[in-house]
């Protein structure tokens, strides 16, 4: 029996998928997530924390962690559109939009967060599942109407992240 061969880019790395060699495949469906490139890294490092930035009001956006990626659930009666997302105050993202409900497009890979040194949000593996950082605290920060910058907590929950790694609720 003959084997095919498939490769399927994924941004920095690679997918191979092995198939037996057969005059036609079916389509391949992967969902995939973006992960974060050189140039996001270049373009988030030099960001810092807004300490100094008004607070607003906490807004009830759920924040999931699960596996590599977190889960916006927008309880809120609106969509919010290019706002800086930070986790734990150290590592940010923009988000283009973030839907009402618990869209598909509100899944956002935890490698695209990167904090200042470059380095992206540290996720479990398999092998080294202790190498995950919890999401502890998230803040949501846009521009007010007169340029300033004001700054929103949302809501975290942690249960699904202790459940994947440690078998905990």
């Amino acid at each position: 029996m003959q084997w095919k061969r498939l490769t399927i880019g994924l941004g920095m790395g690679w997918l191979v998928l092995m198939a037996p060699a057969c005059s036609q495949l079916p389509p391949i469906r992967l969902r995939l997530v973006e992960t974060a490139g050189p140039e996001l890294v270049s373009a988030y490092s030099p960001l810092r924390f807004p300490e100094q930035a008004q607070v607003g009001e906490d807004l009830d956006i759920v924040v999931r962690q699960s596996r590599g990626a977190i889960t916006l659930t927008n309880r809120e009666p609106r969509e919010f559109e290019h706002v800086l997302l930070w986790l734990n105050r150290e590592y940010v993202t923009e988000v283009e939009r973030i839907h009402i409900g618990n869209h598909p497009e509100n899944r956002i890979a935890l490698d695209r967060f990167i904090n200042r040194f470059g380095e992206p949000f540290p996720v479990g593996t398999f092998l080294a599942p202790d190498k995950a950082k919890h999401v502890l605290v998230a803040e949501m920060v846009v521009k007010a109407e007169e340029q300033a910058v004001k700054r929103q907590r949302l809501v975290v929950r942690r249960g699904d992240f202790l459940q994947t790694f440690a078998g905990l609720k």
